[in-house]
């Protein structure tokens, strides 16, 4: 039975929403492929929507969460007094893709003349769609860190679509995904003195996400017109997902002054505890979200540039460390290092390696906006050459 909201309207907008990401993921290929294979899952460990400064920053998100990245990494940053809570509310929206011009021309070669230009665009695409996979994500991020608090919460969400699989479409193996996190996370600080400060943290962030995996009979039919987008993602939406997961973590300050001058962090977080999907999607296709641990240490080093204050940070962080110990991944696959030259608060300049990937990112804010990139590759597969992805994030924020 359809969801009672399900109009035609509704089931049209629909579709043309998902057809321009469909044409986007023809030339994009994008790192949120989330490592979900929607016949055997493995883990989930991204949301859709990311910062640019942690991807910029190699996915260093542990020890040095700003604003907003205190609701998606690590809550105890909500006590700390440093590079935490420099505004109350953000507002962001970015669009994650590797961009290919030399896909342009063919991806589109023929769809004025075709009566179905889905099928059109995804017979083009047969040569993009490899084991490496290809696909687009719009994501959004809104949150409020009231002042003189440390409570936070908002929103945050957005639309995946991604393919991979050869040989296409008969290999095919991908998922159309929407959706929306409420996090509410709260930091205290346990002790703090002149040299030393603990502040611990907790996220509860639900989750409903309506989920829709393709395979190659999908791509068939797309492409034959027996079927279009909006129908398949109009009966996905009448078997959401749920889940009700909880972050904890905790983050360790060595104080070169009392809350001022250089610092030296030591932080843990451990995400998805109590996260596990369910609802009348998992009855169908069940999915799994496991617990993902990171454990990390940074540096913050302040200085100025002809009087104008600015500051360093380096952090190094493993992440899903827990995989290490079940031999599903190693050392070099889980290190993370970030860099991050701030110059005034209006200039950003970051850096990193993720699994031995270089990543890079940079940022301009002025009268309370902000708009940057970041370029990252992320290891997909089991080892480091295995399955690389990577993404192109363009963002503008407000805060």
């Amino acid at each position: 039975m359809k969801a009672c909201f399900l109009g035609t309207n509704f089931e049209k907008m629909i579709e043309k929403k998902l057809l321009i990401l469909c044409v986007i993921a023809g030339f994009f290929q994008s790192a949120y492929g989330e490592n979900l294979d929607i016949n055997i899952y493995k883990r989930e460990s991204d949301t859709i929507y990311n910062t640019i400064r942690v991807s910029g920053m190699g996915g260093t998100g542990t020890v040095f969460p700003a604003n907003f990245e205190t609701l998606l990494f690590n809550s105890a940053g909500l006590s700390g007094k440093i590079q935490n809570r420099e505004e109350p509310i953000f507002m962001g929206i970015s669009v994650d893709s590797f961009f290919r011009p030399e896909y342009i021309v063919p991806i589109f070669s023929g769809i004025t003349k075709s009566d179905n230009p889905v099928g059109t665009i995804l017979i083009n695409a047969k040569e993009l769609i490899t084991s490496s996979g290809v696909g687009a994500s719009v994501g959004f991020g809104f949150g409020f860190m009231p002042e003189k608090t440390t409570l936070g919460f908002g929103v945050h969400g957005g639309i995946s679509v991604f393919l991979n699989g050869k040989p296409f479409p008969l290999g095919t193996e991908g998922y159309i995904k929407m959706s929306v996190n409420f996090p509410l996370a709260y930091g205290w600080n346990v002790f703090s003195s002149e040299k030393n400060r603990l502040d611990l943290g907790v996220n509860f962030h639900p989750e409903i996400a309506v989920i829709k995996g393709l395979n190659g009979s999908d791509i068939d039919a797309l492409s034959g017109g027996t079927t279009t987008v909006g129908k398949l993602i109009s009966d996905a939406v009448d078997n959401p997902y749920y889940s009700f997961p909880f972050d904890f973590g905790a983050i360790y300050s060595f104080l070169g002054k009392p809350y001022r001058g250089a610092e030296i962090r030591i932080a843990f977080n451990g995400k998805n505890f109590l996260g596990n999907y369910f609802g009348p999607g998992n009855k169908i296709v069940p999915l799994k979200k496991e617990i993902i641990l990171n454990l990390g240490t940074g540096l913050y080093l302040p200085f100025e540039i002809f009087t104008v204050k600015s500051s360093c940070l380096l952090s190094a962080e493993f992440y899903d460390i827990n995989q290490i110990f079940i031999g599903y991944s190693d050392f070099w696959k889980s290190l993370r290092l970030g860099a991050e030259i701030n110059v005034g608060n209006v200039v950003f300049l970051r850096g990193g390696l993720n699994s031995g990937y270089p990543s890079i990112g940079a940022e301009v804010r002025f009268l309370g906006f902000g708009v940057g990139f970041s370029w990252e590759t992320i290891e997909k597969g089991l080892y480091i050459g295995d399955n690389p992805l990577s993404v192109l994030r363009l963002a503008v924020e407000i805060y």
